[in-house]
């Protein structure tokens, strides 16, 4: 029986299903996110939290950086019918990147000593060429994974997330272990994503080294104009987005100083980890099931809705919130005494890592509806109230970096509550569209 079973599963990777797709991409993010799990709590006696702060903050900003590196070009990739056209649009999204890192590059020479100061990690100074090369080598790592997508080539997808954990886990560690400092932890991240990019770049020449021919200043500009609503719209919605992800832990950074920056990204970095391996996979999942319910029952894709969630706060919500009460006392065995602190911080957001791991994976929904606009509104809502709770928690009211924490945890709980309800809102209104008849 099992045996049975076990030759079904190979057949399915073979056989390039959809669910054999997401099992592969499933899998090596697991295989990728394993070896980040086991080598962070020898990372954590190699490093001090403000060297974890200041990988933190590199990597906000990086975060903030790399999703309009190329201005969502990149997105429309999979999109063209035609290869020699989605290798015109990869061509432009290239060039873009490369002219934004070299904006990058002299915004950082000009200004990069006053933002390190600003964030009050001042210890990246020496450091700050890093910044454009991690936009590059992000970007880059970006754009060519939308080719592979859209090549459905899973498997090399899944071999460079793996080959970049494992390069930036080993970087890490050997620059620790020589103890580098600070730019060990930035160093080996930035080489991660370097490598990635390599591999992914020596697939796409070693596959479609015919294609290059047809690359041409006349088709990239037809390319920009075919697709110009992803730089006009999407690359504006994405950076609110992650400047709603982002904004905290650069704000505790500034407010609080680097060792409150590491102990909160150790925190983000662990709880976010059922995030990555369940919340992902189930929203891919969501996604291909409610778009098909949207136009055949709008009924059943309310119950889809309803179910995943109650499903996603029973099995993993509740789970969640029983190991995060625990973590002060697990985070002081694992990772150190001095890591203690991060358990705490868990404590303190558990909220927002429940609102986000039930929320999260259905946030598609009112894309699937094609509500846009609610979900730019609430964009824009999350990034305000970030911004506002933590400036009046340390500001205001001078509170510590817990309670201010504790604050940010709810406030974030209240947020996720209410995008819940309005793609509930959203749902109840919704009646299957008209088909048009045939006209013959």
């Amino acid at each position: 029986m099992l045996r049975a079973r076990f030759d079904a599963l190979q057949q399915r990777l073979r056989s390039g299903s959809f669910l054999g797709n997401v099992l592969i991409l499933a899998g090596g993010t697991g295989v990728a996110q394993a070896l980040v799990v086991l080598v962070t709590p020898i990372l954590t006696r190699l490093y001090t939290p403000d060297d974890f702060g200041v990988l933190t903050v590199f990597i906000s900003v990086l975060g903030l950086m790399i999703v309009v590196s190329a201005l969502r070009y990149e997105i429309a990739i999979p999109l063209p019918a035609s290869p020699s056209f989605a290798i015109n649009l990869t061509a432009l999204s290239g060039v873009i990147l490369l002219g934004m890192t070299m904006i990058l590059s002299v915004f950082v020479a000009v200004f990069g000593a006053d933002l390190a100061t600003l964030l009050s990690v001042p210890q990246l100074t020496p450091y700050l060429w890093l910044i454009p090369l991690g936009m590059f080598s992000g970007g880059a790592f970006q754009i060519l994974s939308y080719w592979h997508i859209r090549e459905r080539r899973f498997k090399r997808l899944t071999q460079a997330k793996i080959g970049q954990s494992a390069s930036m886990a080993s970087g890490q560690l050997l620059m620790g272990w020589t103890q580098w400092g600070a730019v060990g932890l930035v160093g080996g991240y930035v080489l991660g994503r370097v490598i990635a990019g390599v591999m992914l770049f020596y697939a796409l020449m070693r596959s479609h080294r015919d294609l290059l021919d047809s690359i041409s200043l006349a088709n990239i500009r037809l390319a920009a104009s075919r697709y110009r609503r992803f730089p006009l719209l999407s690359s504006w919605s994405a950076l609110l987005n992650q400047g709603g992800l982002q904004a905290a832990p650069l704000l505790f950074a500034a407010f609080f100083g680097a060792g409150v920056a590491g102990w909160f990204g150790l925190a983000q970095r662990v709880a976010g980890i059922p995030l990555t391996l369940i919340g992902r996979s189930v929203s891919q999942v969501y996604l291909g099931e409610a778009s098909r319910l949207r136009n055949e029952n709008p009924v059943a894709m309310r119950r889809l809705f309803l179910r995943t969630a109650t499903k996603l706060f029973l099995y993993v919500g509740v789970p969640l919130v029983i190991g995060g009460l625990l973590a002060p006392w697990v985070f002081g065995f694992i990772f150190g005494d001095q890591w203690r602190t991060s358990g705490w911080y868990i404590v303190a957001l558990l909220p927002m890592f429940l609102g986000q791991m039930v929320v999260t994976p259905l946030s598609q929904t009112l894309n699937i509806l094609e509500r846009q606009d609610l979900q730019l509104i609430w964009d824009i809502s999350r990034v305000t109230v970030v911004v506002a709770v933590i400036w009046i928690g340390h500001k205001a009211l001078g509170l510590s970096s817990l309670s201010t924490l504790a604050l940010y945890g709810g406030s974030m709980f209240v947020m996720y509550a209410i995008l819940f309800l309005m793609m509930w809102g959203q749902l109840r209104k919704t009646t299957a569209p008209p088909v048009k008849p045939i006209v013959r």
